[in-house]
Formats: C-alpha cells, structure tokens, sequence
C-alpha cells in the first residue's frame, strides 16, 4: 500500500465508514474478496477505478452483488446493473454497445454527484446573475502539473482589468505552491488563499469560475456561476465538448495550447462580455439542480 493509499484510508475510517484494505493477485480474487469484506449485508457496489475491468465485473455479479460502475468515456466492455457517467452529454448509443442490455445508462450532469452543501446553496441564493464580472475564482484542481494557475495569474496581471479580483486557490498537492504565494500573493488585484471553509458558499458569492473541464464543473453549473475551462487531461475533453456544444462554459482550449498570452487576450477581450455570462449562467443552472445523488439512489432502488 501506498502512503497515498494509507493516507486515504485513515481518512475514511477517521470519518466514519467501515474501511478495509484488500489485496489480491487478480481481479477475479479481488472481487470475490470484496463481496467477502461485504459479508451478508444488503449492499450495492459502486466501482470507480481504472484498472478494474470487465472480469472484475462479473465476479462481482456472479457473487450476487448489484454493480454500478462510473465511467469518464466509452471504452472497454463493462458488466454492471448501472452505468453513470455524469459528464455525458448526447447519444448514448456508444455506452448501450458496451453494456447488457439490463443495464441502466445514468448519463449526463443531471445525475452529478454534488454535495448536498452546492443545493443548499442554491435553494437560498436563486437569484440570476447580471454577467458583470468583479470576482473571480481560479482553481486548478489539487496538484495542477501543467502550471495553469501560473499561466493565468500572469495573463491577468499583464492586462490588470480595473476593478477585477482575482481569486486563487492553490491545491493541497500543488508542489508550486508555496512559490505561487511568494510570488503573487499582495499583487494589484490577486488574492491567494489558504483555504475555502465552505467551498459552495465560496463559489456562490463568484461572478465567474476558471477551472479544469472536470467534474468541479457541475458545482459552478448548480450554483449559476459561469466558467472559462482549460482541457488539462485527455478525459476530461467529454466536459469540454459539452460545453462547446452546450454553452455553460468557455473552452480557452488544451492545456498545450494555453499560455499567458492566451489569459491575457481573454481578459482583455472577452472579461466584459456581460451578455455571454449571463446566459452561461442560466445554461449551467438548467443543466445541474443539484438533485444528482437523489436521482441515482432513486433509481438503484426502483432496480434492486
């Protein structure tokens, strides 16, 4: 095991689930020792992990265990009862090819696993926002290895829109970033933070959001706030198309194709475009209530 591993699973356990380690030759193995781990209890399997695959699968439902599977984009075959991928936006006739015909497809940002703090949020702030852009959030996820953060703060500063803040929140594995925060922390108009108490409460007070095409997307979405998003990952180019197709957010483009230049052509170009904010915040709004979870329980207990 890992540190990383054991890190993870201290941290489980020192929040009340029931954690177990599991080691085994083959998937198969790793499988039955699961449904071993699980013992009599009535319990649903929910597999989020790359290396696990259609042999896994089966053992598992041939142990008797109801499966759901998540999935970033159609690929290998997968044996389960339910398929989510919360990402998937349009046809689904590639994941029905790769599934039993039993299986349930959970597609699309209508069944985004939130937490419950982003609906909360929702339900007491509903008001619709005007496009003006003053605040802004920028978050990279938690390690950001192509320098995204550094990118745009430089692009920013390049151009330093006036009465503009930009909001920067390193993460916890950014090796950068103890440098970002000498760097840039108490520059004209850059606020780096530490930490976000409560990151739904955090983002609603936003006027726009600069992220990854990840699934951080759907908390800005629920909580109407617009984004600009950059392809930092090959899986996460699923989002990306949904949103050029869509319009919840704007695409700056990949990772490879994004500098500084870039950031500062888009602040000073695009920042005031009142209009086009707006109406990605009413999309995002549409797109994600913020309801996922329930939706997915609801639908594993109307198939069990």
């Amino acid at each position: 095991m890992t540190a990383a591993d054991a890190a993870g699973l201290a941290f489980l356990q020192g929040s009340g689930f029931d954690a177990v380690s599991i080691r085994a030759a083959d998937e198969t193995s790793d499988a039955r020792a699961t449904s071993s781990a699980i013992g009599s209890r009535d319990a649903v399997v929910v597999l989020d992990h790359y290396a696990l695959g259609a042999e896994w699968q089966k053992a598992a439902r041939a142990a008797g265990r109801a499966l759901l599977c998540l999935s970033d984009v159609p690929g290998a075959r997968m044996d389960c009862d339910w398929l989510l991928n919360q990402n998937w936006i349009g046809d689904p006739t590639p994941y029905r090819r790769l599934v039993p015909d039993s299986c349930e497809l959970l597609l699309g940002p209508e069944f985004a696993l939130l937490r419950g703090e982003f609906r909360e949020r929702r339900r007491v702030d509903a008001r619709r926002r005007t496009g003006r852009v003053e605040n802004i959030f920028v978050s990279f996820g938690a390690s950001d290895p192509t320098a995204e953060t550094e990118k745009c703060i430089r692009g920013f500063l390049a151009v330093a829109p006036s009465g503009v803040t930009l909001h920067v929140l390193p993460g916890l594995a950014n090796p950068r970033a103890g440098r970002i925060r000498a760097e840039f922390a108490g520059g004209s108009g850059v606020n780096v933070l530490e930490s976000v108490a409560s990151m739904a409460e955090f983002l609603g007070a936003m006027d726009l959001a600069i992220g990854a095409a990840g699934s951080t997307s759907w908390e800005r979405c629920c909580l109407g706030v617009p984004s600009v998003l950059v392809q930092t990952a090959d899986n996460q180019a699923v989002v990306a198309d949904g949103a050029r197709r869509t319009g919840f957010a704007e695409v700056l483009g990949a990772a490879g194709d994004v500098d500084t230049d870039t950031w500062a052509r888009f602040f000073r170009d695009r920042l005031g475009d009142v209009e086009a904010w707006r109406r990605a915040s009413e999309i995002g709004r549409r797109l994600v209530d913020g309801n996922g979870v329930e939706r997915v329980i609801s639908r594993i207990c109307s198939g069990v």
